[in-house]
């Protein structure tokens, strides 16, 4: 039991890894055939890879995402492998922040690259080739850096963890990718896990070297701000020709491991798609179309974790009581070497701890380890090396029945809904995350138990006994029983969960691992039903322009708010005073800021800012007349309810603006931007308060890369001291995460069309010609450009081409 707690920035646990032998993984790989690729580079650097089979096309975009973004690359193998603080030292941002000894010893727990090397010979062939040829592919472009030939990014250029990967490396990077963000909002737990009191927890360290300052040190991190993303799949009902049209729109991390790659993948008369992918993925396209089908993905409400509370033995150490019978946790002594000031090495010793294929975690005063109980936390993602073959399987289907047998064949999406479209126009909606499948006895015990209620709502993750067998779950849910659905109008998503896939066909409700059920919805879901629901075209029909304006919009869900605000101020409310805490404000300046907003987030809005600080303050269950209902969920709540404790709310947002150093009515683009490479661009766009699909964050959390960039501290909110939600600073709105990859595709007579743009351009390495392309014409054009798919398409675009052999 740990008297005090460890607070630790969570997003150093993105998916973790083991410890394994690097070099003995390395020679256990071995392929002996000829490998080539030809990369074709078009406007904006969009790499087409054309080869003649799978691990020759993984070799391509291995080669082409190393030229793109090798420094970024390298590290997420290092951090995948546990081994940062054995080239970088305890410290990250600070001295005694002990990050690098943290997030190693996170990734060595849960074991990831372990069980990829232990599943690797057991994998497809598909997914071992695709591994094998994209590890084959960034190293020979590391070995042309050597040679001369070509550089990395000045960050890592001649540095040396920058080294040879194998398709281990590859696997478990994938894998970490899928099961972070589960496991992130549990890395304090993780790590403080012991069955001692006090400090027993933290690392030792060999004599006669010492840390620089106590691991203990470690400040606190903020809430995990997941993954987002919009997706919308338009039906032959509600489309102008009777084809499908989608539109993909994810929102992650403009910087680090978790970018998007636009990609064209081609083996001649078996593949043949386009679309974008996140760093690291071989061969595969996550986002995009082929001739005949188009898809994107959403982060799923659901949860893919469980904890299971252990029932100790106290006749045996360590022991614990599974069906009757005693059993042992598993204590094992994870190493991690630390580069100390002096240039020596130091090794840091820890126990960890497992049982039941979990990790044993604890939260004090909440989830304590006991004499008498002792609690474990499983993932279903920690293992799940299928992703691979089933996003291959989604890139060679044609058809609605070759989508979904995927699904049949797969459970390789991890954390993502599926939302797809075809020129046949249907449109189909899975929840097909990797969440457990909980027997019968779990899910009633989960339904009625007071205390397994309390913890589901805290954690949104299930607590279940773990001394009765019947509560484990033994595989993730099949099929059959996911949340899905298939229309002929329409079916989006936008974080909520399955519920709503289409407002006039709410999915039944499903095991509550997959999210909350007829609850209000966010305001961002709402603005998306709302529209999609009601096309704006000829004979009230969409086409892809109507999609791509209304994606690019910059409207938001609020807009009524602030007009039921506006005509208040008009009829008497400006001329009065409201007392805050004691300091009198007149309303008269924010009022008249109010009126001057145009409806958008555009660059040119006047008093966006103003809107956004003030609707953040609304509160969608108290402060409307009509609350929510779940016979009318796009349209609940709504009437606000205009009183003196809403305009002390806008009298505060004003402060906040005053106290940022900026104009009640100053324009968006002076004060939100998105900065890369030296260079500051005005960017338009909402953020998730408003209820926008365009939406970007300040917030850098899932930027895991040891260069992320720091944020600069926001102002705080007045009366309370705290950091201010939006991230307004004195220097404005600094984003870096939202829209990414955004694509709409649809199909005509001729095939299949489509727009996109990747909003932070495709290449990471400063002096590409493509660092900045696209970021300046979304911050300037505010448009999506053709993409080139077809061989004439890609010929009129061509740039440079390059044949890579080994």
């Amino acid at each position: 039991m740990n008297s005090n707690m460890l607070l630790i920035p969570l997003l150093l646990f993105g998916p973790l890894a083991c410890q394994a032998d690097h070099s003995a993984a390395q020679s256990n790989i071995k392929h002996t055939s000829k490998l080539k690729a030809k990369i074709t580079r078009t406007e904006f650097g969009i790499a087409h890879v054309r080869a003649s089979n799978l691990r020759s096309l993984a070799f391509g975009s291995g080669y082409a995402q190393a030229q793109d973004h090798g420094c970024v690359l390298a590290d997420s193998y290092l951090r995948v492998r546990g081994e940062r603080a054995k080239y970088f030292g305890p410290d990250h941002y600070q001295a005694g922040d002990n990050r690098h000894v943290m997030s190693d010893y996170l990734y060595k727990i849960a074991d990831i690259y372990g069980q990829a090397k232990l599943a690797f010979p057991t994998l497809s062939k598909d997914t071992q080739a695709a591994a094998e040829g994209f590890a084959a592919g960034f190293n020979l472009y590391l070995t042309e850096v050597q040679q001369g030939k070509a550089r990395l990014e000045p960050t890592c250029q001649g540095e040396s963890w920058v080294k040879p990967i194998t398709a281990v490396d590859v696997l478990a990077n994938i894998a970490a990718a899928g099961s972070g963000a589960s496991l992130g909002q549990f890395a304090t737990a993780i790590l403080q896990a012991h069955p001692e009191q006090g400090n027993a927890w933290l690392p030792s360290a060999s004599e006669p070297l010492k840390l620089t300052s106590p691991l203990a040190a470690v400040p606190d991190g903020d809430k995990l701000m997941t993954q987002g993303s919009n997706a919308w799949a338009i039906g032959a009902d509600f489309s102008d020709d009777g084809k499908g049209i989608l539109m993909a729109n994810p929102h992650f991390p403009m910087t680090g491991q978790m970018r998007f790659w636009a990609y064209h993948a081609n083996i001649p008369g078996e593949l043949d798609v386009m679309g974008a992918s996140l760093l690291g993925f071989p061969a595969v396209v996550n986002i995009g179309f082929n001739h005949n089908i188009a898809w994107s993905h959403t982060y799923s409400a659901s949860t893919q974790s469980v904890i299971y509370r252990l029932t100790l033995d106290s006749a045996t150490p360590l022991g614990y009581v599974l069906d009757g019978k005693s059993k042992r946790i598993a204590e094992k002594d994870i190493v991690v070497e630390v580069l100390s000031a002096s240039g020596e090495m130091q090794s840091l010793h820890k126990p960890v701890y497992k049982a039941e294929g979990g990790m044993l975690i604890e939260i004090p005063g909440v989830l304590d380890w006991t004499e008498q109980h002792a609690y474990i936390l499983k993932n279903t993602n920690l293992d799940n090396f299928a992703a691979i073959d089933h996003w291959l399987a989604i890139n060679k289907a044609q058809t609605l029945q070759e989508f979904q047998q995927s699904f049949k064949d797969h459970n390789g999406l991890m954390f993502n809904n599926a939302i797809y479209t075809d020129k046949d126009g249907h449109a189909f909606y899975i929840d097909a995350a990797n969440v457990p499948h909980l027997s019968s006895t779990a899910l009633r015990y989960l339904n009625e138990n007071i205390q397994a209620k309390q913890y589901f709502e805290k954690f949104r993750v299930p607590v279940l006994p773990g001394d009765d067998s019947a509560y484990y779950y033994q595989q993730s849910v099949p099929y059959a029983e996911k949340p899905k659905l298939a229309r002929k109008d329409y079916v989006q998503n936008a974080n909520d969960s399955y519920w709503l896939a289409n407002a006039s066909a709410p999915i039944a409700e499903a095991s509550p691992l997959y999210g909350q059920h007829r609850v209000l919805q966010s305001r961002r879901t709402r603005y998306s039903l709302a529209q999609i629901s009601h096309p704006i075209g000829d004979e009230q029909k969409f086409d892809a322009d109507e999609v791509t304006a209304i994606l690019l919009a910059n409207t938001a869900q609020i807009k009524p708010i602030i007009d039921t605000v506006i005509a208040a101020c008009e009829q008497s409310w400006q001329t009065k005073e409201v007392t805050v805490n004691g300091q009198i404000f007149a309303l008269a300046p924010t009022c008249q800021a109010l009126k001057k907003w145009d409806g958008r987030f555009e660059q040119s809005s006047l008093a966006a800012h103003l809107v956004r600080e003030f609707v953040a303050r609304v509160n969608d269950r108290e402060d409307f007349e009509v609350s929510f209902n779940p016979q009318d969920p796009v349209n609940t709540p709504r009437n606000i309810r205009i009183n003196e404790a809403l305009f002390k709310e806008l009298a505060i947002a004003g402060e906040i603006i005053r106290h940022a150093g900026f104009a009640l009515d100053a324009p968006l683009g002076d004060i939100q931007f998105f900065e890369q490479h030296g260079k500051r661009f005005a960017w338009q766009g909402n953020m998730n308060v408003e209820g926008g699909l365009n939406v970007f964050a300040t917030q850098n959390r899932l930027d895991q890369t040891t260069f992320a960039p720091i944020v600069t501290a926001s102002v705080m909110t007045p009366y309370n001291d705290r950091p201010l939600w939006s991230g307004l600073s004195q220097r404005g709105y600094e984003l870096h995460f939202g829209s990414s990859w955004m694509m709409v595709v649809d199909f005509d007579e001729s095939g299949v069309k489509a727009k996109g743009l990747l909003t932070y351009s495709q290449s990471q390495h400063p002096n590409s010609l493509n660092a900045n392309d696209q970021t300046q014409y979304y911050s300037e054009q505010n448009k999506l450009v053709a993409l080139p798919f077809r061989k004439a398409e890609v010929a009129a675009k061509h740039v440079s081409t390059q044949i890579i052999k080994q």
